[in-house]
This record gives structure tokens, C-alpha cells and sequence, in this order.
């Protein structure tokens, strides 16, 4: 089977894989450069990229808890914080916003087939 067939039988679009491929690069490209944005507005080190800061995060010991016996337990403890009360509203906020990203990004899909 080529490579047109097996995209079109998979999903339901005529691009190419090399159209595809481009669409994957620009968002990883859109992605980034919005993560890093938001970490250098955080204070994080702007002359590193992406990945060196999501590792510096991961190894932050300010983001970790710590390796002791009941850790899964103080993290169940702590998410369940973070949905009881007011917290709602603030998850209700954020899965609206991610709602619109995925709406806009419908739209720009949309919009780039009618251009294809």
C-alpha cells in the first residue's frame, strides 16, 4: 500500500505525507515557541531552548516530591485540593481556553484544506 493510500485509509484527509510532515513541523514549531514564551515571561533562562528548560523542570527538586513511601498519597491528597471548592471554576476557565485552542485550530485547519 503507498504512503496516499495508507494516509486516506487512517484519516480522512488527501494530503500528502510530506504535506502532513509540514503541518507537524510548524505545530511543534507553534508549541515551542508559545512554551518557551511563557517560561522566559516566568523568569526561566530566554537563551535556552525548549527542551533544556522542560529538563531542567523535570529536575527541579521545587517540582518534585520527594521519594518517601507516601508520596502517591500526598500527590492524590494534593490533586484532590486542587478540584474540591473553588478550584472548579479556575479548571472551568482552563478547559474553556483549551476549548478555543482547539476551536482556532480546527478553524486554521479548516481554512488551510480551502486553500489546498
Amino acid at each position: 500500500m503507498d504512503d496516499k493510500l495508507r494516509i486516506r485509509s487512517y484519516t480522512t484527509t488527501d494530503y500528502s505525507p510530506e504535506r502532513i510532515h509540514q503541518m507537524g513541523l510548524s505545530e511543534v514549531n507553534r508549541i515551542s515557541s508559545r512554551m518557551k514564551e511563557i517560561l522566559t515571561n516566568q523568569g526561566y533562562d530566554s537563551t535556552k531552548n525548549v527542551g533544556q528548560l522542560m529538563n531542567e523542570l523535570n529536575e527541579n527538586p521545587d517540582f518534585l516530591y520527594a521519594d518517601t513511601p507516601d508520596r502517591k498519597e500526598i500527590i492524590v491528597k494534593d490533586y484532590t485540593e486542587m478540584v474540591d471548592g473553588n478550584t472548579w471554576e479556575n479548571a472551568f476557565e482552563l478547559a474553556f481556553a483549551i476549548y478555543l485552542d482547539i476551536i482556532n485550530l480546527l478553524l486554521e485547519i479548516l481554512e488551510a484544506m480551502g486553500n489546498s
